[in-house]
């Protein structure tokens, strides 16, 4: 029901499946979600599609966001390529955090929310920190130093020529 809302198609044409499932699945379905069961701090696994010719298809952040709010729990979904361990976690009350999610590095199938920005509901022995991922993900310009250019002219100056 949730994903018909969300991408307004009618509930006939989603289908809702565990990803080892093939037998009864909707195959006529345009938006679809499978699912998998996890272990550790993260309870479940979704991955939604949409079809070329669902005409709503909202970003990633606001269909975590619709979810999350839906199902009253954070749902984690990715952040910046550069950091693959920084999670996106959309919270139930509407407002985003960053969570660092470590996977498991052998075959434990448990995944571990390590810290996370802001208080995460149902999660409250996550510590609470700052990440400086966050900050390097930021593009803050500086005009300033980014108006210097190397120019050689001046030995008086260090050869710089402000612009």
């Amino acid at each position: 029901m949730i994903l018909a809302e969300v991408f307004r198609v009618a509930l006939e044409q989603t289908d809702v499946s565990a990803d080892s499932e093939w037998e009864d699945r909707n195959w006529d379905a345009v938006v679809t979600c499978e699912y998998e069961r996890l272990q550790g701090d993260l309870d479940w696994s979704f991955s939604i599609y949409a079809a070329n010719e669902v005409e709503l298809r909202p970003t990633e952040a606001e269909l975590a966001s619709s979810v999350a709010q839906r199902l009253s729990a954070p749902v984690f979904t990715t952040w910046d390529a550069r950091f693959p361990w920084v999670r996106r976690a959309a919270l139930p009350d509407g407002s985003f955090t960053l969570a660092r999610v470590l996977q498991p590095e052998d075959d434990s199938p448990a995944y571990v929310i390590d810290a996370a920005e802001s208080r995460i509901p149902g999660l409250p022995n996550v510590p609470v920190m700052q990440f400086p991922e966050s900050v390097h993900a930021c593009d803050s310009h500086t005009p300033i130093t980014d108006s210097m250019r190397c120019t050689g002219a001046s030995p008086r100056d260090g050869g710089l020529t402000l612009n």
